[in-house]
């Protein structure tokens, strides 16, 4: 059936249609985000480290001293500057590191990640983890680098 000039416009069941999809749309939406907001906190607090690490990297080459970042209390924080990054409850850290300098045992250098003059480092994997997301770094112990996985 045609529709005149007269009898212009959307029927009833038109418009329920369009309000059904735009209820649904209304519904999801705020769910996807929900779900995707701790993948990206693991990211922010990642970045935050990685450049914590860089940055103690940097200072250990500057210098003829060993610098460290220790991981303690839900926080890294780095000795040689008044800088820390710190993560919230829901945010599991476990380091794993490559090796364990002379004099210390391997639970001791698990907390602590140091940085050497000549570039190298305790090196070793930094892993943050929250529910089914997870975020980790990667420190090369001969070279020092910190890149994120």
């Amino acid at each position: 059936m045609s529709r005149t000039g007269d009898e212009a416009g959307y029927t009833l069941t038109e418009l329920l249609v369009a309000l059904a999809i735009i209820s649904l749309l209304a519904v999801m939406i705020p769910v996807g985000y929900r779900a995707a907001i701790p993948g990206a906190q693991l990211s922010h607090t990642r970045t935050q480290a990685l450049s914590l690490l860089r940055e103690a990297r940097t200072l250990a080459r500057g210098s003829s001293e060993n610098v460290g970042v220790e991981l303690s209390d839900g926080r890294l924080a780095l000795d040689a500057e008044d800088q820390s990054v710190s993560w919230g409850e829901n945010v599991a850290v476990t380091y794993l590191p490559a090796f364990a300098p002379d004099g210390l045992e391997t639970d001791e250098a698990a907390e602590e990640i140091l940085f050497f003059p000549d570039g190298s480092s305790t090196g070793g994997v930094l892993t943050f983890e929250n529910g089914a997301a997870s975020r980790s770094i990667t420190i090369h112990w001969l070279f020092g680098d910190v890149q994120a996985n």
